[in-house]
């Protein structure tokens, strides 16, 4: 067919056509459209009588055989280049035993090829599997089923050279090699997952029950085991703003360690808390050369991954942390991620718990412990007094005047003076001492029950009381004003002082009351006396609440006279008719307003029914010749809105301003000097007149007299009563002579002798109050007064 040119004989060869013993030949042509062709080619001879006398042929078109013979040629080619190099052992398996092979293989099972070659794989397993089933029987099912096409895929228990077991995934298949059904057996050693994979079952079996801090000790005990490190953390984030880790928990040589606080600065940590997760496999330290902790630690290798709260952002963070080169820190990785979420969820819940626990036992204010806390402590405390015969101490602490404080210079005042005084009593009290802030201005200090007598136990509540008192007596600074803010203490011994903490709570209390009647910044025991006089003071406020409210309290008035014995004015004074004690002198109801903050009623009180008499009087032709004073608490004067208050009154009362006078104390300076000026600059604006009350009593008004827009100074009656001693009066003689010098007018108070009244005559003194001239007088008995001197 075609030309003898047109063919090349690619093999020729010796290859018999099967039961002729022909010789066979292939052939490549190419056909009239390019294509290249094989053909075999079958030559035998033609017969003529028995005698060759010409070849004849036949020939086959085997293209499409020869190209699958090259692709099946090429296909076993690479399965055998995949076979060597895989990464996994592969074996061959024919009729149950081992055919072939690869390097994997061999260094998996640890033996030499002719070891393994031969056998059948039960040969380098145990006898039983991890399941408990017979190898033998397992294995005969898997092979049968792989022969039947149904691929098989296992976990497998095998044996190394040395006995020791280990553990694989077999991939079994069936498959046709080179003309032979065979079996592929894809064996992975996955001893290290398992591994991992037990020590995960086991982690979060560890802290799956555990909460707080065992659920974190038991974290970094485990962690450190899993890849054998050196060192595990746990920590959070300072909540103070500093750039500061504390721990939680600390694993170190498999036990737990001392907790820890480190600052962020220059540390693979400050990385891990601001890109993620972080691994260093080796030199950390290098890395990180600032970084003090990795160097005390010895650190070579780190990886560590953040805690996030509910919000996404990053509260604390893991750490694995060795003195070796991590070899694969990828699978630490994933797995601090997973218990670094659960780490998460437990450090917000404890975080939470905390800030509720603060809620219920912490002062929001002072950030000392509260009255609940106190209660609980105060129990365990009295119990363990009982239990052990030994003895310790509270004291209740109560600031001078706060409430009057609080309500004149507004409760934002009050509040830092509050924080003040928990810093100071911090700082008096010492670390062993529970400080606690009762409500108000009231705190107390529990001195635990360490001392085998009641003398110690009260000896050491006497020395950190006068600590106390001692941090409390120098002013303390508020805003751009200084206050001096003393306090009382009344002080018990547990448990003698009472049956329960209750009990304790209220001795307390009545020592304290006590404490102040002494006159304050003083400690007092409780003693079973004084429980009256506690009844008796508290019956005191709330009868005084009683009087407000029910008109009880009136004024009677004193006349001021000048040296003429003419009347220059009269001073209003607070008088108060118990309906059961009679009358109540203002030294032990005064005291009592102040304590309570009633004096701001009390104040206001006296003001208008001081300012509506006087009034009155003008108005029915009352011969009342000069000022009516009117005395004004500290307290009140401090009020911002004093001067607005007094604008209202006399407007109310139709009261020329020019007939009222304000006495005020030198304590009226107790907070703002520059506030008290303005105030006493706009009252005389007004027309007001101005008086110093008690000069001379006090340490500041002469440092200060000059500032003050008064108009008269009052000498005390203390002063007064040296006259009648007849010995020189430098003192007095000098005070007459400020208010001279400052154009001043000036009254002494309490001028009860004729020798008292020519002395201040002879000083220059020229105005009189005092029961030489008259006693202060009801109303009726004044208009009376009046009335007599009447020309």
């Amino acid at each position: 067919v075609f030309p003898a040119e047109q063919a090349r004989v690619f093999r020729a060869n010796d290859v018999k056509v099967r039961d002729s013993g022909r010789p066979q030949e292939f052939v490549e042509m190419a056909s009239q459209d390019g294509v290249t062709h094989t053909y075999s080619s079958l030559k035998f001879p033609v017969l003529n009588g028995g005698s060759p006398y010409a070849v004849g042929g036949v020939s086959l078109d085997v293209t499409e055989q020869k190209q699958a013979e090259a692709s099946l040629r090429r296909s076993e080619a690479r399965y055998h280049a995949l076979f060597a190099q895989a990464d996994d052992a592969i074996f061959l398996m024919e009729d149950g035993r081992l055919t072939d092979c690869n390097a994997r293989a061999l260094e998996m099972l640890g033996r030499r090829r002719e070891e393994i070659l031969g056998n059948t794989l039960l040969a380098f397993s145990p006898p039983r599997q991890a399941n408990g089933r017979d190898s033998a029987e397992s294995a005969a099912e898997k092979i049968q089923a792989a022969y039947g096409d149904v691929p098989q895929r296992f976990e497998w228990l095998y044996s190394r050279a040395d006995g020791t077991p280990f553990q694989v995934e077999v991939s079994l298949a069936a498959m046709d090699l080179e003309n032979r059904r065979s079996l592929q057996a894809i064996v992975r050693d996955i001893t290290e997952r398992k591994r991992l994979e037990d020590a995960l079952r086991n982690i979060a079996a560890g802290v799956s029950a555990a909460t707080g801090e065992t659920f974190f000790q038991q974290l970094v005990l485990h962690l450190g085991k899993l890849f054998d490190a050196k060192y595990a953390f746990i920590g959070l984030l300072d909540e103070t703003g500093r750039n500061q880790i504390n721990t939680l928990a600390v694993s170190q040589d498999g036990a737990i360690a001392d907790n820890i606080s480190y600052r962020l600065d220059d540390t693979p940590c400050a990385n891990v808390l601001g890109q993620g997760p972080c691994a260093y496999p080796e030199h950390v330290r290098q890395l990180f050369p600032k970084d003090v902790l990795l160097q005390q630690m010895g650190g070579e290798s780190y990886i560590g991954t953040p805690l996030f709260d509910a919000a996404g952002k990053p509260i604390g963070l893991i750490v694995v942390l060795d003195t070796r080169p991590m070899a694969d820190t990828r699978q630490v990785e994933p797995i601090l991620e997973i218990f670094a979420a659960r780490a998460s969820a437990e450090a917000q819940r404890i975080r939470a718990e905390a800030h509720i626990r603060q809620m219920a036992y912490q002062d929001y204010l002072t950030g000392l412990a509260n009255r609940a806390l106190l209660h609980e402590r105060l129990a365990e405390q009295l119990a363990l007094g009982r239990v052990s015969s030994r003895f310790g101490a509270m004291l209740l602490i109560d600031l001078d005047h706060f409430k009057t404080i609080n309500d004149a210079l507004s409760h934002d005042v009050g509040d830092e003076v509050l924080r003040g005084v928990a810093r100071r009593l911090g700082e008096a009290a010492g670390a062993d001492i529970l400080l606690a802030r009762l409500g108000g201005d009231e705190f107390a200090a529990l001195v635990p029950t360490d001392f085998d007598n009641r003398e110690d136990a009260a000896r050491k509540a006497r020395t950190v009381a006068e600590r106390v008192l001692q941090a409390l007596s120098s002013p303390l600074a508020v805003g751009e004003g200084v206050l001096n803010v003393g306090a009382s203490i009344g002080a018990v011994v547990l448990p003698e002082d009472g049956e329960s903490e209750l009990d304790i709570l209220r001795h307390a209390e009545i020592a304290l009351y006590h404490a102040k009647s002494m006159g304050r910044g003083n400690v007092q025991f409780f003693l079973p006396g004084l429980q009256a006089m506690a009844e008796t003071r508290l019956q005191l406020e709330e009868g005084l609440r009683r009087a407000i409210a029910h008109q009880e309290l009136v004024l009677h008035f004193q006349p001021q006279i000048d040296a003429a014995g003419r009347m220059v004015g009269a001073e209003a004074l607070l008088r108060w008719n118990h309906p059961e004690r009679g009358a109540v002198s203002p030294v032990e109801f005064v005291p009592v307003a102040e304590e309570s903050g009633l004096i701001h009623p009390l104040g206001t009180w006296v003001l208008e029914q001081a300012c509506g008499r006087l009034a009155a009087w003008l108005r029915e032709g009352v011969p009342f010749t000069g000022h009516l004073s009117i005395n004004v608490s500290p307290w009140q004067f401090a009020r911002e809105d004093f001067v607005q208050q007094v604008t209202r009154v006399l407007d109310r009362c139709g009261l020329p301003a020019g007939r009222l006078m304000l006495e005020l104390t030198e304590s009226a300076l107790l907070y703002d000097l520059e506030g008290t000026v303005q105030k006493l600059h706009a009252l005389r604006a007004l027309g007001l007149g101005v008086a110093l009350d008690d000069f001379g009593t006090g340490y500041s008004s002469l440092a200060y007299l000059k500032d003050l827009p008064l108009d008269v100074l009052k000498i005390d009656q203390a002063f007064v009563r040296e006259l009648d001693r007849g010995t020189d009066h430098p003192l007095v003689e000098t005070m007459i002579a400020i208010g001279r010098h400052m154009r001043l007018g000036v009254i002494a108070e309490g001028v009860e002798t004729a020798v008292q009244h020519d002395t201040l005559v002879k000083l220059g003194c020229e105005n009189f109050q005092g029961y030489l001239f008259a006693k202060p007088l009801p109303e009726a008995d004044l208009l009376k007064w009046l009335a007599d001197r009447r020309p």
